[in-house]
Formats: C-alpha cells, sequence, structure tokens
C-alpha cells in the first residue's frame, strides 16, 4: 500500500509541479525542500523520544492520510497552482518517512536472523506495489478522470495502511510498547567533529546535490516532450515502474554479485563514475553541429535510470556497510543526523546556486549539463577518499578492538582484506580477533584459514588454531600426523 501511493503521488506531484510552474521552478522547490524535511525529522525525533513505538507509528500513519485527504480537498477548490508546489514536497517527505515506518515495524517483528530472511521479502513487496502502481495510472486516469483524483485513491490507500499498523500493533503488543526516551541524540557539530563521520556526510551530500541535478535534467527534457497532464504522468509512472523493475532485476540478479566481485569501491564510486559518463554525453550531444534532440532527451531519461538503479542496488547497501566503522556507542545518533541532514542540504545547495545562475543569466541546457558533470567528477572523487578512510578506520577499531564483533559485516572484498591482514599477522590477539569475527559470521573461509593457520610462524597463533580445531574433528583429520608432533616438540 505503501508503495502504490507513492508511486501515484509521484506521478500526481511531479506532473502538477512541471505543468503548472515549469522545470525552471524546480530548485525553489529545493530549497524549500531541504529546510523542510530537515524540520519535520527533528520534531519526529522529539515527538519519538517521548511516546510509545506504538503511538508513534499510529500517530505518523495517521497524518499521513490527513495529508492525501486534504491534498485531494485542496485540488477540488479551482485553484490547484499553489498545492502543486505543496506536493512536491510533500512526496520528497513521505518518501522518507515511509521508508521509516517499515524499517521500524520491521525491526520490531523481526529478530537478526529472521530479518535476513523474512525483510527482503518486505522490500520485494514495496517493489512490486511501486511497479504496479506506476504501470496502472494510465488506467487510472482513464477511470477516474483528472490525474489529481488520484489523491483520493491515496488517501484510501494510506487509511488501509493506518488499518494494518493498527492491527500490528494489536496482535503484537509487547514489541511495540518501547518508549524512545533512552535515544543517543547527536547534532551537525558531533558529525562534522569525527573525520570518518565527516567523509560520510560529505559524500551523502554530494550524493544527493548530484542525484537532483540529474533529477532537474530528466524533468525538463520530460516537460518538453510531454505537455498534456495525461500524457505526462503516463510516462512517470511507466518511468516509476520501469526503473523499479530494472533495480529490481538489478538487486537479483547483478547487485550481490558485483559488490561481492569488486567491493566496496564500485558501490561508492559506480554510481557517479557511470552516470557521470552519460552526462559527458549529453553535453557533447548539446554541442553537436546538428540538434539532436531525441538522443538528448534518451541520455538524460539514461542518467536517470541509472542514478535511481545504481543509488538503490549498490550505493544504499555500501553506505550502511560503512556505517560500521562509526562509533558503537553514537552509531544510531550519528546515521540518524547524517541521513536527516546531508542529502535535503544537497538540495538546498542546487536550488540555491541555480537561483543564483538564474540572477546572472546564466542559464540554458549548456551550463546545466556541464555544472552537473562537475558535481559527478566531485561525487566520484569524494566516493574513493571515502572509501580509503573506511578501509584505514576499520583497521584501526579492529587493531584496538573498539569494534564489537557483532557490528561487523564481512560482505565485500575491501572488508574481507582487513580481516585476512589481521589473521596473518605476527599478533597472536589480532589472529584471534580474526577468527573471532569469521566465525561468527558463519563465513566460509573461517575453516580453510584455521588449516593454513597450524603452520603459522607464531606459537600462540598455532595453539588457538589446534584450540578450535577440536571442535571440528572431520577437519582436524586433514592435518598430517606431523604437524602435530611439531606443536609437542
Amino acid at each position: 500500500m505503501a508503495g502504490f501511493s507513492l508511486a501515484l503521488l509521484f506521478a500526481v506531484s511531479n506532473t502538477r509541479f512541471l505543468l503548472d510552474y515549469g522545470p525552471e521552478s524546480l530548485p525553489q522547490a529545493y530549497v524549500v525542500s531541504a529546510v523542510f524535511i530537515p524540520a519535520v525529522s527533528l520534531l519526529y525525533n522529539r515527538y519519538a523520544r517521548r511516546v510509545t513505538e506504538r503511538r508513534l507509528l499510529l500517530t505518523v500513519t495517521s497524518i499521513i492520510s490527513a495529508i492525501y485527504l486534504a491534498s485531494w480537498l485542496a485540488t477540488r477548490t479551482g485553484d490547484v497552482r499553489w498545492i502543486s508546489f505543496a506536493l512536491l514536497i510533500i512526496f520528497n517527505t513521505l518518501f522518507v518517512f515511509q521508508v521509516v515506518i517499515i524499517t521500524l515495524q520491521a525491526a520490531r517483528l523481526f529478530d537478526i536472523r529472521q530479518m535476513k530472511t523474512s525483510y527482503p521479502l518486505v522490500l520485494a513487496s514495496q517493489t512490486m506495489a511501486v511497479i504496479f502502481g506506476g504501470l496502472s495510472i494510465a488506467l487510472l486516469t482513464d477511470i477516474i478522470g483528472d490525474v489529481s483524483n488520484l489523491l483520493l485513491l491515496c488517501f484510501l490507500l494510506s487509511f488501509l495502511q493506518f488499518v494494518m499498523t493498527w492491527l500490528t500493533m494489536k496482535n503484537f503488543p509487547r514489541e511495540f510498547s518501547q518508549h524512545g526516551g533512552q535515544q543517543t541524540e547527536a547534532t551537525l557539530r558531533d558529525v562534522l567533529a569525527q573525520p570518518y563521520a565527516r567523509q560520510i556526510f560529505l559524500y551523502r551530500f554530494f550524493s544527493g546535490y548530484g542525484t537532483e541535478l540529474i533529477i532537474i535534467i530528466f524533468a525538463t527534457q520530460a516537460a518538453r516532450r510531454f505537455q498534456t497532464a495525461d500524457s505526462l504522468a503516463t510516462f512517470l509512472g511507466n518511468f516509476m515502474a520501469a526503473g523499479t523493475f530494472l533495480t529490481l532485476l538489478f538487486l537479483l540478479f547483478a547487485a550481490g554479485r558485483l559488490l561481492k566481485r569488486f567491493g566496496l569501491s564500485l558501490g561508492i564510486m559506480g554510481n557517479p563514475i557511470l552516470v557521470g559518463v552519460v552526462v559527458f554525453s549529453l553535453l557533447f550531444a548539446q554541442l553537436a553541429p546538428l540538434p539532436l534532440i531525441t538522443l538528448v532527451f534518451v541520455l538524460a531519461v539514461l542518467a536517470r535510470v541509472l542514478d535511481f538503479v545504481l543509488s538503490v542496488s549498490l550505493t544504499e547497501p555500501s553506505i550502511k556497510t560503512m556505517y560500521q566503522a562509526l562509533p558503537e556507542q553514537s552509531r544510531p545518533a550519528l546515521i540518524t543526523v547524517v541521513e536527516a541532514v546531508s542529502q535535503p542540504l544537497g538540495y538546498g545547495v542546487v536550488g540555491g546556486s541555480l537561483l543564483l545562475f538564474a540572477a546572472f543569466n546564466l542559464t540554458g541546457d549548456t551550463l546545466m549539463f556541464t555544472y552537473t558533470a562537475v558535481v559527478c567528477v566531485v561525487w566520484a572523487l569524494y566516493g574513493w577518499r571515502t572509501f580509503g578512510l573506511y578501509r584505514t578506520t576499520l583497521l584501526a577499531k579492529l587493531s584496538q578492538r573498539t569494534l564489537a564483533q557483532a557490528d561487523l559485516t564481512i560482505d565485500d572484498p575491501a572488508t574481507m582484506t582487513i580481516v585476512t591482514n589481521l589473521a596473518q599477522s605476527a599478533d597472536p590477539t589480532q589472529v584471534r580477533l580474526a577468527l573471532n569475527l569469521l566465525e561468527q559470521a558463519e563465513h566460509p573461509t573461517y575453516e580453510p584459514l584455521l588449516l593454513n593457520l597450524v603452520d603459522h610462524t607464531n606459537d600462540a597463533a598455532r595453539l588457538e588454531a589446534f584450540t578450535r580445531l577440536e571442535k571440528h574433528p572431520a577437519l582436524a583429520a586433514k592435518i598430517p600426523f606431523a604437524t602435530y608432533l611439531c606443536l609437542l616438540y
């Protein structure tokens, strides 16, 4: 229901805004979003610390329903121009909070083991809802008439979401009785004071910065090509469905394999590099002596699709992995600040910079493509820097044993290289730490490493390996008898 309603809201908000205000007004909307979203997040966090999670979820879902209903009623007044601006801000905000609602419920209903198996199914259901929602827009507009009437359907779906949330609370009262008052707080100053947290913040900032520029390019080209409400809404709905479907395919068949093979470097730098190549192609097409209008449109759509797919399937999982090197005690609070402030700040800088350009009569596609290409280069450079700092920070924390073993996820080559280096260390405490990490993660390299460690140059490390092998008789049987004699003598 949440995914379906968001797909409809995406089409309605973008269609109404582009037709009523035009793509040239997107910078103003981004400036407002940059202020509005962090402000709402601050109010949400303060409220969350004062009430139980049951009351929090029911309050948020009821407010979402009320927003949809009020928005639809506002479009019935005849003058919908002002609501068109508000709808775009509402979409950007609800997109964030629907994710928060789903994540919070999943965290309370599933333990760690269930989360690994069940949560992907939850995400898959939302993905399919977005796909069906996007594909149904043309049919729905034929049935209910005006595109704005889709907001009434959004209200009905959000009301069903409220009812389902209430039933979940009723069936699992204990899981949602926790009070949020003991959460650790952090400020933007706390994030900027820590080099690693500051680096992640800057990467997320440039990620939002680049994405919003790409969205403006995409929206500008779409508005030029589709100039009626029905055609534009249908195109945006089909785009949302196609982009989500491609993301699902990429997640199922490619993302995991690519991350395991190439690691976090691909997850962090792949998006800005690949999208940057397309943006540079856009710039060359724009500078061509002959007008290449169709090619420019196709490249703009391709840039948005790539950014959409790669952000969800590669960048987000990589960022979640990089968060594990943040200080354990303050990690949730730091993550909250990074997620709530960095990307909205990027939106605001995009809006402010484009308004400044317009004030000096610096407009046009060539400037926009050049500006976006430069941002993609800076974004990629910050990705490279963030990846390097992650490796050094994680190694330092593991060596100093300031990172809880349960916090480490060993699912990419960079992290695995760090753990392997610890296992090959001459310090038996670091060897023991590497073994603990691999054992707790149930990593397939744990048993082969035990076999290799029986030939370690350090006696304490060898003894550690033999002690652990006592729990694995079948594995211990593979060790030559002469090796045991060497340990005794």
